[in-house]
């Protein structure tokens, strides 16, 4: 029991037993990122030299299937005629010729056509080279996705070794916000968690993103984690 004075002393205020949802906010600020899963490097399984550039500078929006660049390889030249030679072996087989020439002549074709498929050849390519009947020494390579080219080596003449990369592109559709979450707030967190997004830069514009990955690790200095939002 306490009097009006000593309530208003400790200010002590009642309210009515209820049931009601407990919610609580927490604020931080996030990074964008590129979506790691929409993200490609541009790399010839060859060696040879580049060309033509069809798109000559960083940060230039690509539609998919859109031309980025033609090499020269006789790597290419090389293999695409040992292919010819391999298909015409097999199509002027004699009717009457035996199982194991058939079966020697199929093989060779298979192996031909397999190291045209193991340098990312597509049977588009390969149907387009039987129909020319003549190899070529140049490839000329697409944007696997609509985005944009984070970044380029590449330069008309440049020579470049098997597995260089020469483009990286990445997708700007589908993105990863890295957001830092103190560490007595990160058993809150959960994936499908709906975060609302506020973009200063966009005249405070709104946008809600779910939590799709929490990040096992803490930063010892300070502790604090990650979660991941896609948007």
């Amino acid at each position: 029991s306490l009097s009006a004075d000593k309530r208003q002393m400790i200010g002590l205020t009642l309210s009515k037993v209820e049931k009601r949802e407990l919610t609580r906010n927490v604020r931080t600020t996030a990074v964008v990122m590129h979506d790691e899963t929409r993200y490609a490097r541009i790399a010839p399984r060859f060696g040879g030299w580049v060309r033509k550039l069809h798109v000559n500078f960083t940060g230039a929006p690509v539609a998919k299937g859109e031309p980025l660049f033609t090499v020269y390889s006789p790597e290419l030249f090389s293999t695409e005629n040992e292919y010819l030679i391999a298909w015409r072996g097999l199509q002027q087989l004699a009717a009457d010729a035996s199982k194991d020439q058939r079966s020697t002549a199929t093989n060779l074709l298979g192996s031909a056509r397999r190291r045209l498929e193991l340098w990312e050849i597509g049977d588009g390519e390969i149907r387009a080279l039987e129909q020319r009947g003549t190899p070529s020494d140049e490839m000329l390579f697409r944007a696997p996705f609509t985005g944009h080219v984070v970044a380029k080596t590449a330069v008309e003449g440049k020579a470049f070794m098997a597995g260089e990369s020469l483009y990286e592109v990445a997708d700007l559709a589908h993105l990863w916000l890295d957001a830092w979450i103190f560490e007595p707030d990160l058993p809150l967190m959960k994936p499908g968690l709906q975060a609302t997004i506020v973009f200063s830069s966009l005249g405070n514009k709104t946008l809600t993103a779910p939590i799709t990955f929490l990040y096992p690790h803490i930063d010892p200095q300070t502790r604090r984690g990650r979660v991941r939002l896609e948007l």
